[in-house]
């Protein structure tokens, strides 16, 4: 299991990847924000649980924002789906297999490594990281390492000692910021289409809290 939930990670951190590279940051950001709502799915189907009508009625907000953005970008937003569902399966998998944070993540990365490793031997001896590669671009990748980790690492911390309401709404600092830093340092179009489905993907998230944080017990069928 833990192979899998490997798997699905580096997915999620290529795709990642690959958004930045080619400037479509604003979809890889709208895929976290509706990462949530694909967690919820994953809970409600696979794992018998129970959501108020005010969080059902968020869910459809978030659906309504996504046909917005495919409608909008004329395609189907693959990034953002892709990365919203990676990381829901991958949560999903962590949550259903009893293996502590840390030690999931040490055999994930272990798991990892040989094709990590495998691709820096091959990056040595081509045009990639190397003696001839540019300093600072070898010091920010090798960077990116615990830079990714950390926060892994803190999150599984603050699960055992928040409230999880709060986790949520925490969650969503990343995606916020990666929507600033598209608009402010990459220069990506905020077309009305775009700022009208972050609207209510903004809207849904707030829908979504108010209805956890006013939750009732639900009995269970």
């Amino acid at each position: 299991a833990l192979a899998i939930s490997a798997v699905l990670l580096a997915s999620n951190w290529l795709i990642y990847i690959y958004a930045v590279e080619t400037e479509q940051v604003l979809e890889a950001s709208f895929g976290y924000f509706i990462n949530p709502i694909i967690n919820v799915a994953l809970g409600m189907i696979f794992l018998g649980e129970r959501q108020n009508r005010t969080q059902t009625i968020a869910i459809g907000i978030a659906v309504v924002a996504l046909v917005i953005q495919a409608v909008g970008l004329g395609r189907i937003p693959v990034i953002a789906i892709s990365l919203a569902v990676s990381f829901a399966l991958y949560g999903y998998v962590r949550k259903t297999v009893p293996v502590g944070s840390t030690t999931g993540l040490f055999v994930e990365t272990l798991l990892l490594s040989p094709l990590a490793i495998g691709y820096l031997i091959w990056s040595f001896a081509t045009q990639g990281l190397g003696p001839h590669a540019d300093p600072q671009t070898a010091f920010f990748l090798l960077l990116t390492g615990p830079g990714t980790a950390a926060p892994l690492l803190l999150f599984a911390f603050a699960v055992q000692r928040m409230r999880f309401t709060t986790i949520g709404m925490l969650q969503y600092i990343a995606p916020s910021i990666a929507f600033v830093l598209a608009i402010v340092v990459f220069g990506e179009e905020l077309n009305v289409v775009r700022i009208f489905s972050f609207g209510l993907i903004w809207l849904s998230l707030m829908v979504f809290t108010l209805g956890s944080v006013n939750r009732r017990p639900v009995p269970q069928a």
